[in-house]
C-alpha cells in the first residue's frame, strides 16, 4: 500500500523590502533577507544570515491566486535554491 503524505507548507512573505521565508514543518523562520521587485523580477539578497552569497534573481508570474517562479542567472544552477523556488506553485492565502 502506498503511503500518502501531505505536501510541505512553506510560508513566504514580502514586506517593506524584506523577504521572509518560514520553513516546514513548524513554519520557523528560515530566511530573512532583502528583496527588490522590478517589473516581474525579484532580486533577493541575504540579510546577514549567510544563507546565500551575493544576490539571486527570480522571474515570477501571477495567475489568479497562484504565483510561479523561474530562476535567472546563477540561482538556476543552485540545487537548494531551485528546489525551494521551482518545485511547486505557490498559492496565496490570507
Amino acid at each position: 500500500m502506498r503511503k500518502v503524505t501531505q505536501p510541505l507548507t512553506r510560508m513566504v512573505r514580502f514586506t517593506d523590502g524584506r523577504l521572509l521565508i518560514f520553513d516546514p514543518p513548524l513554519l520557523q523562520e528560515g530566511f530573512n533577507g532583502w528583496c527588490a521587485i522590478y517589473g516581474h523580477v525579484i532580486t533577493i539578497r541575504d540579510g546577514g544570515t549567510r544563507n546565500i552569497e551575493g544576490r539571486y534573481r527570480v522571474a515570477f508570474r501571477i495567475d489568479g491566486d497562484t504565483v510561479t517562479f523561474h530562476l535567472l542567472g546563477r540561482g538556476a544552477s543552485d540545487p537548494f535554491f531551485a528546489a525551494a523556488w521551482e518545485t511547486a506553485a505557490f498559492i496565496r492565502t490570507t
